[in-house]
């Protein structure tokens, strides 16, 4: 919208500096502030500026916003999410083993009381 507005700014004081019926010498004498608020100008810059646009904005092809790279993403922000320490997904960041050794249930509250000191839940 910006650039739209730019634009009829600029067509604005190109009209204003365009001699139209007036005389050079009449317009140069007139404050900018009268020649702004004349309708005429005003109406002249706004077609000029809609004339020079196009209906639709510019739309770049890219796989950014395409679905996969939305859908990875959301994946990958879900895996880095810190979970609660009460939920059953506490021990994500933190296993409960030792090489090839898992530990469940009672044997896994060390590893538990780890996470929760390290920050690895919340």
């Amino acid at each position: 919208m910006t650039a739209y507005l730019a634009t009829a700014l600029l067509a604005a004081q190109l009209a204003m500096d365009a001699p139209a019926a007036a005389p050079a010498v009449a317009q140069a004498v007139t404050p900018l502030a009268a020649r702004v608020s004349d309708p005429a100008v005003i109406r002249t810059a706004v077609k000029a500026a809609l004339a020079g646009s196009s209906d639709q904005p510019s739309r770049r092809e890219t796989t950014a916003l395409s679905g996969d790279a939305h859908a990875g993403f959301t994946r990958a922000v879900d895996e880095a999410r810190v979970p609660g320490c009460f939920n059953t997904d506490a021990m994500k960041h933190q296993p409960a083993s030792i090489g090839a050794i898992s530990f469940k249930e009672l044997a896994a509250v060390p590893f538990w009381l780890s996470a929760m000191v390290g920050g690895k839940c919340n």
